[in-house]
């Protein structure tokens, strides 16, 4: 078990955890984070007099894990993933003209998920993988009244395998679903 902070420039704060758990059959892994800032500094006015000027409305807020579960048997190993990231932010426009903060602002969340699986046996070798990915988006700007959704999911799968016909020679076959 790991856990760790940071402070970092521009107000930012992480917070990190990993724990991992296995025995000769079994592994688990779980990481997780948080993160969040206000992103704010300063910098040149180079449209007007060169004064130092601070940008805000910068700030974001991002969260996400990821599991993993490995399962080992005689010939076959099995596995599963799952990601997910969670992102808030706001956009602070361009530095040419004045915008408002919290006029632009970004969320967008992400879902992982893949089942896998490895088998060996003499002459055959058999590998599978069936993932779900899901990507959602949302951009708001308040004062052009833009509200913008995104949604994409896909679903990929994929069987591999090969036979050994001699030990010069290889049947391979496949298989993709997209």
């Amino acid at each position: 078990l790991e856990y760790i902070q940071s402070i970092a420039s521009f107000s930012t704060y992480t917070e990190n955890i990993d724990f991992i758990a296995s025995s000769s059959k079994i592994n688990y892994r779980l990481r997780a984070y948080h993160q969040k800032s206000e992103n704010s500094y300063e910098y040149k006015d180079v449209f007007g007099d060169n004064d130092l000027l601070r940008r805000v409305g910068a700030g974001y807020l991002s969260k996400g894990m990821m599991h993993e579960l490995n399962l080992k048997t005689n010939n076959t190993i099995f596995g599963a993933r799952l990601w997910y990231n969670k992102s808030d932010r706001d956009l602070p426009g361009s530095i040419e003209y004045p915008t408002v903060a919290g006029n632009e602002r970004q969320s967008d969340e992400s879902l992982r998920a893949i089942l896998l699986f490895n088998s060996y046996f003499d002459k055959v070798k058999v590998e599978g993988k069936f993932a779900y990915n899901s990507d959602w988006m949302n951009y708001i700007n308040d004062m052009w009244s833009i509200d913008s959704r995104n949604l994409v999911k896909s679903v990929n799968a994929r069987l591999n395998g090969s036979y050994s016909i001699s030990s010069t020679s290889d049947l391979n076959f496949g298989l993709d679903l997209r």
